[in-house]
């Protein structure tokens, strides 16, 4: 059964308790973490009393982690919300997530798709790659998601192919609302995943260098967001992140917990490739991902802290879409680098004898 028809099932059931318990229990573990009064175990999943600790730190400092953001990011979501390239006369935004395969797209299209308002492209389309030399049927492609956004009440959409890392000039060029996330995640930590993933060593650090280096020519554009992975998965700084991204989307005015809400994986496994639910309307995701929170805390405190809740049986890490919806089913939590413990002392020096890529770990902040 597809994910949607589980998610609205499920919903349906559920409904008219989950929304109120989950806005309480939010609402409860903010107030006494702020006030000093939660204990360690007042919320049983690690990611989620992490986050909401450093959320409640942050309220409490001024929210100091927000105003870390780089000059880029700044840049980006100060133009967000005004001109002609914001949702243009329809009312539509056009989201594209792009970056080099293996630095957490999955995971940021999804939390953007669960964000209010907007419609999430479960499967990645190689739109400007299998499109790109033919404008008019491009744009035909475009205004058929819009209609179908906008069926299901949904005033934009968000779409996510890696490889458009390599076709932002045509992404800006034939889509006039278009707005790109551009993820980057440290190479060597993206050279190991592929690595594990079975790809050739010195394809694992080429392709980060070339899809990188393609996107250094659009770092400071105006409709172009830059997120780092680190910062994403670090409860230090997400809570900054899903702001920057609330406000570069156009995203309506909303609450700590709805934020949260968006980090929330669906409550049914994803299958097919999918890494995210196209729900029916605003009201079934609310539903569902509410539904997930429960499911998340129920599932932490029965098998144990360092669970976390996972979701079904891990896939080989060679079945590619497999494990990349498996991944996109899981839910939110903290991620540390893993480079130095996954790549020999060899690979390692072939890290620190290839140019390019020590250039590019500079321009990104990962090496001084």
């Amino acid at each position: 059964m597809h994910a949607a028809t589980k998610a609205k099932e499920r919903a349906a059931r559920f409904r008219p308790a989950v929304l109120g318990t989950v806005l309480l229990l939010f609402g409860a573990a903010w107030t006494w973490l702020i006030q000093g009064g939660a204990s360690p175990g007042a919320i049983n999943s690690p990611a989620l009393q992490a986050l909401c600790g450093d959320w409640a730190d942050g309220a409490a400092a001024g929210n100091q982690s927000e105003r870390s953001s780089n000059d880029t990011r700044e840049g980006s979501t100060s133009s967000g919300s005004s001109g002609d390239d914001a949702a243009g006369p329809s009312g539509m935004r056009h989201i594209y997530v792009v970056g080099c395969g293996h630095s957490g797209t999955s995971l940021l299209k999804r939390t953007i798709g669960n964000l209010p308002g907007l419609d999430c492209r479960p499967k990645e389309t190689w739109l400007y790659e299998h499109l790109g030399g033919k404008p008019d049927t491009l744009k035909q492609r475009l205004l058929l998601w819009d209609k179908q956004a906008a069926e299901r009440n949904f005033t934009g959409w968000v779409e996510k192919t890696p490889r458009h890392i390599n076709y932002l000039d045509r992404i800006f060029r034939l889509d006039t609302k278009a707005r790109v996330v551009l993820v980057v995640r440290d190479g060597r930590d993206v050279a190991a995943s592929l690595k594990q993933r079975g790809s050739p060593w010195a394809d694992c650090m080429g392709r980060w260098v070339k899809d990188n280096s393609a996107a250094l020519p659009f770092l400071d554009h105006p409709r172009l967001l830059t997120v780092k992975f680190e910062e994403f998965f670090d409860p230090a700084h997400v809570l900054g992140v899903l702001r920057q991204l609330a406000e570069f989307v156009g995203m309506p005015a909303t609450g700590v917990e709805r934020m949260l809400l968006a980090l929330q994986p669906p409550t049914a496994l994803l299958t097919a490739d999918e890494q995210c639910v196209a729900y029916d309307n605003e009201e079934q995701k609310l539903d569902d991902l509410s539904s997930s929170y429960l499911q998340h805390l129920a599932a932490s405190s029965m098998v144990g802290s360092n669970s976390g809740g996972s979701k079904g049986r891990e896939p080989d890490p060679r079945d590619h879409k497999r494990r990349r919806s498996w991944q996109s089913s899981q839910p939110w939590g903290p991620q540390r680098s893993v480079w130095k413990e996954r790549l020999s002392t060899e690979e390692q020096g072939d890290i620190a004898a290839n140019g390019e890529m020590q250039a590019l770990l500079r321009r990104f902040g990962y090496i001084a």
